[in-house]
C-alpha cells in the first residue's frame, strides 16, 4: 500500500482551516494503521526459541540482571561509581 503525506501537512499549516487539517491528519493516521495491519509479520508461539541464543548470551544476561539489581538496591543513582 502506497502512503503519501497529505500535501497540506508539508507546508505552512497556518494557511489551512483546523478541521481540514484534522481530516488530513486522521486520514494519514488511518493509512499508517492500514499499512501496519496489512504487513506480513511472522507470528511465533511463545515457546519459540531464539536460534542464535547461546551460553555466552545467557551469562551476559545474568550479569546484566545482577548489575541492575545492585544499581536498584542503592537507589538507582544517575551518576557516580557503584561499590556493592
Amino acid at each position: 500500500m502506497l502512503m503519501l503525506i497529505p500535501w497540506p501537512l508539508c507546508f505552512d499549516v497556518l494557511l489551512y482551516d483546523w478541521t481540514d487539517l484534522q481530516g488530513y491528519i486522521n486520514s494519514y493516521y488511518n493509512n499508517i494503521v492500514g499499512c501496519l495491519r496489512q504487513a506480513s509479520i511472522p507470528r511465533k508461539k511463545h515457546s519459540y526459541q531464539k536460534y542464535w541464543w547461546d551460553e555466552e548470551l545467557t551469562l551476559l544476561k545474568q550479569k546484566a540482571i545482577q548489575s541492575f539489581n545492585i544499581w536498584s538496591s542503592v537507589g538507582k543513582p544517575r551518576m557516580g561509581t557503584l561499590i556493592p
